[in-house]
């Protein structure tokens, strides 16, 4: 089970939402992401999860120069999220070198742009869900429907994709947390390998979520609680590999 941070690129530079920012513009951390990169990797970082959030909001790509200027300067495959929406985007980031390409509920919507693109590009997609206690929402055909992770989950199962990227999160003590009992329900539903976003903001995450290893999680992606402080990568990575 690997330990995966997250990158979150807004205008070129590293940033972090926050939640209770009515601008939504996020807080800077760095002046370039490249900056991030280097001490994380430094940090022992084996992947990275790179977020365009203007590529999400704008549905395209909009970073691109910045996300070539990191796959370029790293040699550990790097996940990019965010901004991807269509055959042409897919094959200009796995031109510049992108290991894996997340796609968004929009291949629920259209499962026949996924077994096009899942066909070009075997083992090299990873499906995002997010699901709300175990059921996901999402937009078809100007109708909106609802389904269970597990049964979205199991449907993958017939393309050739690499994994999931699962996001389910609960509320306690007044932060989000991972969503033990819905993520094990996954999990253990399915031969996919499953990546977990969300959430993970203290070593008692790893831990929790570490007890899954053996059922098929192979990485958590963790980032609010690395810029805060409250996780520690290095840390995060022996426990994860001590419960692997």
């Amino acid at each position: 089970m690997e330990i995966i941070p997250s990158i979150d690129i807004r205008d070129s530079k590293c940033v972090r939402l926050l939640h209770q920012s009515s601008q939504g513009k996020g807080l800077l951390f760095t002046s370039h992401a490249l900056s991030m990169v280097e001490q994380w990797i430094e940090k022992g970082a084996r992947s990275l999860h790179v977020v365009d959030l203007d590529g999400a909001l704008f549905e395209e790509p909009k970073n691109i120069k910045t996300i070539e200027e990191i796959v370029s300067s790293v040699d550990i495959p790097v996940l990019l999220d965010g901004g991807v929406v269509d055959a042409d985007g897919l094959e200009n980031y796995f031109f510049l070198g992108v290991k894996q390409v997340i796609l968004g509920e929009q291949v629920f919507a259209n499962p026949e742009f996924l077994t096009e693109v899942a066909r070009e590009y075997p083992q090299r997609l990873l499906i995002s869900i997010r699901s709300q206690n175990g059921e996901v929402f999402y937009e078809a055909k100007k109708k909106f429907f609802r389904a269970k992770a597990v049964d979205l989950v199991r449907w993958l199962e017939s393309f050739p994709v690499s994994g999931v990227m699962l996001t389910d999160m609960v509320t306690q003590d007044g932060q989000p947390r991972p969503n033990l009992e819905k993520i094990f329900e996954v999990v253990r539903s399915t031969r996919l390998p499953i990546f977990i976003s969300g959430g993970i903001r203290r070593i008692a995450d790893v831990q929790d979520l570490g007890r899954f290893a053996k059922y098929g999680i192979s990485g958590l992606v963790a980032g609010q609680g690395l810029y805060e402080g409250t996780l520690d990568l290095e840390d995060a990575i022996r426990i994860a590999e001590r419960l692997s």
